[in-house]
């Protein structure tokens, strides 16, 4: 092959200047012409009868980019005008806004600056100095920020990164200002770069919940959705989220079903709405994942259940930010067939900007029964005893009220079972609770690092749980990391990670879920017998002749039964903005929850010695795959404002349950770690193991007319492997229409009564997925 090198001999750097030099002046004269060709081709309809001069000026921003800058010590904003405008461009409007009020005007860009007398560009810029800077927010960068000359007309508004450029008398005094954000004053003093950091205003700021897919301000919602910000719902040293949302939340009920240590509790929506096999449980999304309840391991025997905790014991409670409760078919419908009971939204806290801050909180706590049961001491056991005797006795030989015969008539004289000195001075006295309960002992340890800056933010917490039960032997405990990053990677695009691993350990006692044999320590300790001792003189527990089918409840205590549950939840999303008011956005995620659970019934308790020791081991691996694909336009256009939601959602559900089922042993020693060591007739090996998949597409159009007529409508398509052949596709529609009456003209007045009212109109279809064919 032939090289051929072709050199051409001229003056590289005299070539390189002229060609910075036409690059710039090209690069000049490209923005003038733009921004004199928005100002020639924006057609503006402007139409006022006696209208204040500051609603004129509201008209025209409404329908252009074009923002007005003015000294209200000049210009009278309250002047009345009547103009009438149609198709016209800015310079015809201005004309004649200023031929009603004698005002001059000089279009800057798209800023428009209004003076009593004509102020020229050179006037404005002499003896100035240019400025820069980023003004942001504790989440990022601020867009549109107002950035004005104190005491001028001189300002400008920064763009999509937050930056701002303005030439200002060194000696100048800067006003930041944003909607939503307490305005400051910043003095120059010479400065050429100038960040600022806007504060939230707390009563101007309108509250932004979280709803399927997005955001919404609250007055906008036209569906029932009820919002708790943790700030105000304290978590204190709960084990769970679910324990601190008691009561927070109107519609939504919560119910403790478990008294073990981070045991379960069930979330409710406007009561149950579907039978009990399909489950009345809400569907529960953290960080935009739809996660599955793994549920509990069965053993096979009367104390099956073991720790029944919820999905949301695997979440620090400190980690959440805030928790949505959609609970009428319109909000929820965006869920389709998933969402009959309801959905509840959890959005974890996420990095900030600024240095590293690193927070600690512990605490500690003791925990008793706050009022036991009042049981009879062993002296009124006996005594109630021979009481019942007796007139069990008087019944059968139709004694008194019974058949109107005396005592003395009788054959058979009655004999109490205890003796007037056995119930004055009994040898045990029992008391059954206090030889299973204790005082439970509770401990919390948070650990968070934020911090970040104007690309990337991130939180890394950390938690360690730990509560001893009030029944001796019973235990939770967890450890939890999370680690949530946002990512700005250019311009346009953004990524964020949420990533949350978990361990939680339990050590459970049968608490009860019947009568007698399978009623468990609580019930077993409340008719045990009092004049029973622990354990008989041979070392063995004692037994309850009477009621041999009733456990000693401390030999309860021997049971052996331990489950670990180890969950990551993990999503990596990515956003695109190709246009200012498109959001595109792809989300990737994995549920992975394994458990394992092991139990030994020794043969000291009643079942065990039945079994002569039983041994149970059983795990499940339960992993959920997600990738969800969304579009997402905002429009403003005057008094209207548009929101339109399409995507489509892929879910996969993998289940693997393996176990094993020994008995008769020759020694309690091996526990369940030598099942093999038991009988080799009778060991029991089971396994199962399932595959599902769900597709869905969907989507969502919000609506409102002069932020008073609201009206929203979603539709969501649901295809799952689990629905029958033949109808493996549900359709979900649902419409929603509002009205904020207290935005209307004939009742402003009554604000100060009623400061905003709405009247809301719906309709919606959801279905429940695991209704059976």
């Amino acid at each position: 092959m032939n090289n051929q090198r072709i050199v051409v001999s001229v003056n590289l750097k005299r070539t390189i200047k002229i060609m910075k030099l036409t690059v710039l002046m090209l690069t000049v004269c490209l923005s003038q012409m733009v921004a004199a060709t928005y100002a020639q081709t924006t057609k503006l309809n402007v139409s006022a009868k006696e209208e204040t001069l500051e609603n004129v000026l509201k008209q025209i921003e409404k329908q252009s980019e074009f923002l007005f800058f003015y000294n209200l010590e000049e210009v009278n904003k309250n002047e009345k005008i009547s103009i009438r405008k149609k198709n016209a461009n800015i310079q015809d409007v201005l004309d004649a806004i200023a031929t009603k009020t004698g005002l001059r005007y000089t279009i800057k860009d798209r800023h428009i600056v209004l003076t009593t007398e004509h102020v020229s560009n050179a006037a404005i810029s002499q003896q100035s100095q240019k400025v820069t800077g980023v003004v942001s927010d504790l989440m990022g960068p601020v867009a549109g920020a107002n950035v004005i000359q104190k005491g001028t007309t001189n300002g400008t508004t920064t763009d999509l990164d937050g930056k701002f450029s303005i030439e200002v008398p060194a000696n100048a005094t800067l006003q930041i200002s944003f909607i939503g954000y307490i305005p400051q004053d910043i003095a120059v003093k010479g400065q050429s770069v100038i960040n600022v950091t806007l504060k939230e205003d707390s009563q101007a700021l309108e509250e932004v919940v979280v709803v399927g897919y997005g955001t919404m301000k609250k007055k906008d919602l036209t569906g029932a959705v009820a919002s708790v910000k943790m700030d105000d719902a304290p978590v204190g040293t709960v084990s769970t989220i679910s324990h601190a949302l008691a009561g927070k939340a109107a519609g939504l009920q919560v119910s403790t079903i478990s008294a073990q240590p981070g045991g379960q509790s069930t979330f409710r929506i406007r009561g149950a709405a579907s039978s009990d096999k399909a489950g009345n449980d809400p569907l529960i999304i953290i960080d935009g994942f739809p996660v599955s309840d793994p549920g509990s391991l069965d053993s096979g025997n009367q104390y099956k259940d073991g720790n029944k905790d919820n999905i949301l014991s695997s979440i620090n409670p400190n980690d959440i930010e805030s928790i949505e409760v959609l609970k009428d078919a319109s909000s929820t419908a965006i869920y389709g067939a998933r969402a009959g009971n309801g959905v509840i939204i959890v959005t974890t806290k996420r990095g900030k900007s600024g240095a590293a801050k690193v927070q600690y909180s512990g605490s500690a706590s003791v925990q008793d029964i706050s009022k036991s049961y009042e049981m009879l001491d062993a002296s009124g056991f006996m005594q109630a005893t021979n009481d019942y005797r007796k007139e069990l006795w008087l019944r059968t030989n139709g004694v008194g009220i019974y058949g109107g015969k005396s005592e003395s008539e009788v054959a058979s004289p009655f004999v109490p079972d205890y003796t007037a000195e056995q119930i004055a001075n009994p040898t045990y006295n029992t008391n059954w609770f206090d030889e299973i309960s204790r005082l439970g002992f509770q401990t919390s340890h948070n650990l968070s690092i934020t911090g970040g800056n104007e690309n990337t933010k991130y939180l890394v917490s950390g938690n360690y749980f730990k509560q001893d039960g009030v029944i001796k032997n019973n235990a939770m405990e967890r450890y939890s990391a999370r680690v949530n990053l946002d990512q700005k990677l250019s311009k346009y695009v953004k990524m964020g990670v949420n990533l949350n691993v978990s361990r939680n350990q339990y050590d459970n006692i049968p608490l009860g879920n019947g009568q007698n044999e399978n009623a468990g320590i609580l019930v077993s300790a409340a008719q045990f017998n009092p004049t029973l001792p622990v354990r008989d003189e041979n070392g063995e527990y004692s037994m309850n002749q009477d009621a041999s089918f009733l456990p000693n409840p401390v030999s309860l205590l021997d049971i052996t039964d331990k489950t670990t549950k180890e969950r990551l939840l993990g999503t990596v999303f990515f956003e695109v903005r190709p246009i200012q008011d498109l959001l595109l956005k792809a989300n990737f995620g994995i549920d992975r929850n394994y458990q394992k659970r092991k139990q030994y019934m020794p043969t000291t308790t009643l079942y065990g010695a039945r079994e002569n020791g039983s041994g149970y081991i059983a795990q499940a691996d339960n992993s959920d795959y997600l990738m969800e694909l969304t579009a997402n336009y905002t429009k403003q256009f005057g008094d209207h404002n548009l929101n339109a939601l399409v995507g489509h959602s892929y879910q996969l559900f993998d289940y693997e349950f393996l176990s094993g089922k020994s008995n008769d042993f020759i020694t309690d020693g091996f526990l369940y770690n030598n099942l093999g060591a038991g009988n080799a007739k009778r060991p029991t090996v089971g396994s199962s193991a399932t595959k599902s998949r769900m597709a869905s597409f969907f989507g969502r159009v919000n609506y409102s007319f002069k932020d008073r007529y609201l009206l929203t409508a979603t539709l969501r398509a649901d295809g799952s492997s689990n629905f029958a052949d033949g109808n493996r596709w549900g359709y979900f529609p649902s419409v929603a229409a509002g009205w904020r009456f207290t935005e209307e003209e004939f009742l402003k007045s009554l604000t100060n009564i009623l400061s905003n009212g709405k009247l809301r109109l719906s309709y919606g279809e959801t279905g429940n997925a695991n209704v059976g064919d």
